[in-house]
């Protein structure tokens, strides 16, 4: 199943608003109803780590797949626009490189900084980008033993019970109590604690192909399936029984798609109108938005130019914040693709 499906643009586009909403709800740090719903925006990252195992898999199950075209891709998809945001970030925020700036920025440039809770997230959410670039990089690797169905489902089972008891264990020994930094780290920014949701977008993308020539008859029957799965994580959630939150939401994230791929393979022009379209282009061009967001929320909450004193101001306010992002953020990403195409031609000639 190698077609695009339009929806992952659209689901993107809805991460990305999600992930610039939280940011922008600390900032404003208002009692509004809708400030709190934005907070459930920390989250986004999950569906962006579920969409990238996915497409990941997708590209190396390719016939044009060759391991050092996959790594020059990635690295000159991230690279360019990373070095340039934390040049300005470092810039910005020389402060929040800590005690040890040499060694944190030296870690910043090698994209290991999420390695150690005193590096992993005191710029622009970084962690998340180097967090993606590890995976790219053990991907070939992993390739060879994750490559079908089976593996996948082991891969992603075992990712879930070894994540869970890590989780358990961060509540429980007293060790981790006493150390709120590696708490915090390890349930917000660690890679580990996010390899469910890779894994799950590996093996989502060989159930897609499984379900993919499924009947009509099939496919209602997995419809109904996704749909009482997704309403037993909300009650166990509810009873408080969810010991790892990003695996419950990236386990609902997984059965939307799945929702998402039936409805688009026989009524594609859902996704296909100007509301979603909308979206679609956030999405396409998320990354960019994503390095450059916080800068521009950073400014215009600096220039008192944000408001939230009522819910009307507080929309308007995130509304100005997401079209300077996604404008500034569409030009630093298109300006670092032309300027790569730039310089592979003049390399061919």
């Amino acid at each position: 199943m190698k077609e695009r499906l339009h929806f992952i643009d659209f689901l993107k586009g809805c991460a990305i608003i999600a992930v610039v909403a939280v940011h922008y709800s600390q900032y404003m740090n208002t009692e509004h109803f809708i400030d709190k719903i934005a907070w459930s925006g920390a989250h986004g990252p999950t569906l962006f780590f579920i969409l990238s195992g996915y497409l990941t898999w997708m590209s190396m199950n390719s016939k044009s797949y060759e391991v050092k075209r996959f790594l020059s891709s990635r690295f000159l998809r991230i690279a360019p626009l990373y070095f340039v945001c934390l040049l300005i970030y470092v810039c910005m925020f020389p402060s929040n490189l800590g005690e040890n700036p040499v060694g944190n920025l030296f870690s910043h440039i090698l994209m290991l900084n999420g390695l150690s809770p005193a590096w992993c997230n005191c710029l622009f959410g970084e962690w998340y980008i180097t967090g993606l670039a590890m995976f790219f990089l053990c991907s070939p690797l992993l390739f060879k033993w994750v490559n079908s169905y089976k593996t996948a489902l082991i891969f992603f089972v075992g990712t879930i019970i070894v994540c869970s008891f890590l989780s358990w264990g961060c509540f429980h020994w007293n060790w981790f109590e006493a150390q709120h930094q590696y708490k915090f780290y390890y349930h917000s920014f660690c890679v580990i604690n996010h390899l469910p949701q890779l894994s799950g977008g590996i093996f989502l993308y060989y159930f897609i192909e499984r379900i993919s020539n499924t009947g009509k008859y099939g496919k209602m029957l997995i419809i109904g399936a996704c749909l009482l799965l997704i309403a037993s994580l909300i009650f166990f959630w509810t009873k408080d029984l969810v010991v790892n939150h990003s695996i419950f939401y990236g386990l609902i994230i997984m059965y939307v798609f799945v929702l998402f791929f039936i409805v688009e393979k026989h009524k594609s022009k859902i996704f296909r109108n100007s509301f979603i379209n909308s979206l679609s282009w956030l999405g396409k061009y998320s990354y960019g938005i994503y390095c450059i967001h916080l800068m521009v929320i950073h400014v215009l909450f600096a220039g008192n130019v944000l408001r939230g004193e009522t819910v009307a101001s507080w929309i308007g306010s995130f509304l100005c914040v997401m079209v300077f992002a996604a404008t500034i953020g569409f030009i630093g990403e298109r300006t670092c693709e032309n300027a790569i195409q730039q310089v592979n031609n003049s390399v061919r000639k």
